[in-house]
């Protein structure tokens, strides 16, 4: 009886140590088996009809993008206010080829003073044409993009 109650004992002992082992492991994967971070960069560059300001966000899960967004503001300098639809026609001509693009979303618009062109970019839904066009690659890391972005002279909180 002293012999089943030790070997009780120590079955379930390991049986214990198991369970503790195991919800470790378990909760080591919830906090760090899927990695999201998060590039967050905008540069403002004075043009000849104004300002330039640009913001790109770009995510990553377990290191590879997973969405691309990009915000272009264009304020206009009031002398070229009578030339706004011409420079909106121009940079939708700029990017047109984004237009009906799988897992691309683009617009241009005239917002006062502002043309405003946002780009949204999904990457798992986009085919390799849209990639190829935005330059995109599942490849490039985080660490990469970051450095990338930063030697154009974006300014990246990450």
């Amino acid at each position: 009886m002293i012999k089943s109650l030790i070997l009780g004992y120590t079955y379930c002992g390991d049986k214990m140590r198991h369970t503790k082992l195991f919800i470790i492991i378990l909760a080591l994967f919830f906090v760090t088996g899927c990695e999201n971070k998060t590039l967050d960069c905008s540069k403002i560059t004075k043009i000849e009809s104004g300002i330039a300001t640009e913001h790109q966000k770009i995510s990553f899960t377990n290191n590879q993008i997973n969405e691309y967004n990009a915000e272009m503001e264009f304020k206009i300098n009031n002398e070229f206010q009578d030339y706004k639809d011409i420079l909106l026609k121009d940079f939708e001509n700029s990017f047109s080829n984004l237009k009906n693009k799988k897992g691309i979303e683009y617009k241009a618009t005239i917002n006062d003073n502002n043309i405003i062109i946002t780009i949204q970019a999904n990457y798992s839904k986009m085919n390799n044409e849209a990639k190829k066009i935005l330059n995109l690659s599942n490849k490039i890391s985080y660490t990469e993009s970051l450095k990338a972005l930063e030697n154009d002279g974006y300014n990246c909180k990450h």
